[in-house]
C-alpha cells in the first residue's frame, strides 16, 4: 500500500506529465550503473535485442527495475528530508550530520545502497533449469537474491540456501526456485 503523502506527490507529477519513479532513483556508482543497474549487463542485453518485439530482456530488464524499486531507502515527503550523501552513510550504519540548505525540497530521491545494485537478473538456477515462473534471481556485488518476479521483493539469498523456507509451500517451489 503506498502511503498517502507518497500517492498524492506522484499523482501530481503523474498529471503534470514528469519524472517516472526511475527518475527519482539515486545511486552513488554513476560510471558503473544506471539506476542501480549494472551498466555492463544492460549493454550486454541490448547487443542480444531484436527491435520491435517484447523480449526477454526487456522482461528482465523490467524485473531489475522492480527490485530495485523494491530496495529503495527513500527521503519521506512528510518525514525529515535528507541527502543522497545522508541516505548513504544511513545505509551504511553511519551518522552524517551535514547541515543542508535543500531541507524545504519536496522532490522524493529514493537511494539505492550499493549492496542492492543490480548485475544481472536470472530466470533460470545456475543448472539451466528454469525458475518458477514468478522467482527470479538477482545477481548483486554482495549476493545472489531469490525475489519475486511482480514486485521485487526478496524471498530467499545464496546465504540462506535459497528459498525462505516460509516461502516454499505458498509459491510451490524447491529451496533452488525451481517448481515443485
Amino acid at each position: 500500500m503506498l502511503r498517502f503523502d507518497w500517492r498524492n506527490y506522484l499523482s501530481l507529477e503523474a498529471s503534470i506529465g514528469r519524472r517516472s519513479l526511475m527518475d527519482m532513483i539515486r545511486w552513488t556508482n554513476i560510471e558503473d550503473y544506471e539506476h542501480g543497474i549494472s551498466r555492463h549487463w544492460l549493454r550486454r542485453m541490448a547487443k542480444r535485442e531484436l527491435p520491435g518485439t517484447y523480449t526477454l530482456n526487456e522482461a528482465l530488464l523490467k524485473v531489475a527495475r522492480r527490485y530495485i524499486l523494491a530496495n529503495v531507502a527513500g527521503n519521506s515527503l512528510s518525514g525529515s528530508f535528507q541527502t543522497s550523501i545522508e541516505m548513504a552513510c544511513e545505509s551504511n550504519g553511519q551518522h552524517c550530520n551535514i547541515p543542508s540548505a535543500l531541507s524545504a525540497i519536496t522532490i522524493p530521491s529514493l537511494f539505492v545502497p550499493e549492496h542492492h545494485y543490480v548485475e544481472s537478473v536470472h530466470l533460470m538456477n545456475s543448472r539451466g533449469i528454469p525458475l518458477h515462473p514468478a522467482i527470479a534471481v538477482v545477481q548483486t556485488p554482495a549476493r545472489e537474491y531469490y525475489i519475486l518476479r511482480d514486485t521485487g521483493q526478496e524471498i530467499g539469498c545464496e546465504e540462506a540456501g535459497g528459498v525462505y523456507k516460509c516461502w516454499l509451500d505458498v509459491i510451490r517451489c524447491q529451496e533452488d526456485g525451481v517448481s515443485t
